[in-house]
């Protein structure tokens, strides 16, 4: 099987993964017994060990709720891989890296999406209506460490931005088409602008990307079908709308 996140592309799709903020028993049967996809947020404790969900302030500060009862990742891992399925890494601490190589090398370059936020995308200063959230401060990866896993495992990435709004958007479009394309062609296959209440970008915007092989993310659920472009990469928390890796 290609990777389906390279594929979408050649094949003029889109290529949407399954994802949630909860993997428990019932979630990973589901994802398994559906047999597409399961996204798995990685982040790092305070004891740096490696855990499934977000770093611990976006619940603790952020959300003011307990942390999620996940599985822990190896078991996640192992099930995933005997059960042949697509997995997605959103990695939320540099401090994960290492693990992340050695997953790809285990499930295999064709069977993983790579998703970071990245400090090359801090389109700083931010406008006033962006909320600096109490996790960012260990979402955002490390540009050059990114790509250094790229070239050593040739995953294909996702890379998101923050700081940029519509309204920033209009007045800056050329200097942050720019500046995407200079950081992102040839490393990532797609990019988040991440803009506020999950609008995606004008299609001149996406068109212009699309010309330099960049596609973009979003998620599909808060974007109605006529607003969606033809091919993109997304996810869903809708597991029925999930894309069969497969099928590419």
């Amino acid at each position: 099987m290609n990777n389906p996140a390279f594929e979408a592309i050649k094949k003029d799709e889109p290529f949407v993964y399954f994802h949630t903020h909860v993997i428990d028993e019932s979630i990973l049967e589901s994802a398994i017994q559906a047999g597409k996809s399961l996204e798995v947020d990685m982040s790092v404790d305070k004891d740096d060990q490696l855990y499934v969900g977000h770093p611990e302030n976006f619940y603790t500060e952020l959300k003011k709720i307990p942390l999620p009862d996940n599985l822990p990742l190896d078991e996640v891992l192992e099930k995933m891989k005997k059960s042949n399925l697509y997995l997605v890494i959103d990695c939320k601490d540099n401090r994960a890296l290492p693990k992340v190589k050695a997953i790809i090398e285990q499930f295999g370059v064709e069977n993983v999406l790579f998703h970071s936020w990245v400090d090359a995308f801090k389109f700083e200063p931010y406008p006033i209506e962006i909320y600096v959230e109490p996790h960012w401060i260990y979402e955002d990866l490390s540009y050059d460490k990114v790509i250094d896993l790229e070239k050593a495992t040739g995953v294909p990435v996702i890379m998101s931005a923050r700081g940029v709004t519509k309204e920033r958007l209009a007045v800056e479009k050329d200097s942050i088409i720019q500046r995407i394309v200079q950081i992102a062609k040839g490393r990532a296959v797609a990019v988040n602008f991440n803009l506020p209440g999950g609008e995606i970008p004008p299609k001149e915007v996406i068109d212009e990307l699309m010309g330099q092989g960049i596609l973009i993310w979003f998620n599909i659920d808060s974007i109605s079908q006529l607003e969606r472009p033809l091919v993109y990469i997304g996810m869903t928390d809708d597991i029925n709308m999930a894309s069969d890796p497969r099928n590419f």
